[in-house]
């Protein structure tokens, strides 16, 4: 297999996509980029973007909520904390993006700096939702990038077998 220079992981909900991220990143530096976390409610859920090893839930790192089953999305919040993670992310040797999405379909300048990021930096890890998506496949479809499908069937197996093919 060739070795590419990004990795992605796709796959169901809650298969255990950014718990492989984990256990690949286990006793190593603390990476660059930005870790996504869905919080449930009574009404719905809110989404926020934080640096790797950071976990504070706050407004400031809300990128958007659902309420009754309408989604409320501020793209200029989604740019913001996204294209500041990613711009303090620059020169480092690996970059998380956990996870991209289609929710990301109208905020034109984070897109661009997760394509700017991939471009310039050493190596991504990260999760591309498995969804309907133009962006979410342009960055599948990249020379560059090897996406792997997790699955209840391999995701036991897939850290050692990442692992011993480099990443």
């Amino acid at each position: 297999m060739e070795r590419k220079k990004h990795l992605f992981l796709t796959g169901h909900k809650q298969v255990g996509k950014s718990t492989i991220l984990r256990k690949l990143l286990e006793n190593r530096e603390e990476p660059a980029g930005f870790r996504t976390l869905r919080v449930p409610n009574e009404e719905g859920c809110s989404v926020h973007m934080f640096a790797p090893g950071e976990m504070e839930l706050t407004e400031a790192n809300r990128v958007f909520y659902k309420y009754k089953g309408v989604l409320h999305l501020n793209i200029e919040d989604f740019d913001r904390i996204g294209c500041d993670l990613l711009a303090k992310s620059r020169g480092a040797g690996l970059i998380l993006m956990d996870e991209l999405g289609p929710t990301e379909v109208n905020a034109q300048k984070f897109r661009g700096a997760v394509w700017e990021t991939l471009n310039e930096a050493a190596h991504v890890y990260g999760v591309l939702q498995m969804a309907e998506s133009d962006f979410l496949d342009q960055v599948a479809s990249r020379q560059d990038v090897l996406v792997v499908t997790v699955t209840e069937e391999n995701r036991d197996q897939l850290p050692h077998w990442l692992a011993q093919q480099g990443w």
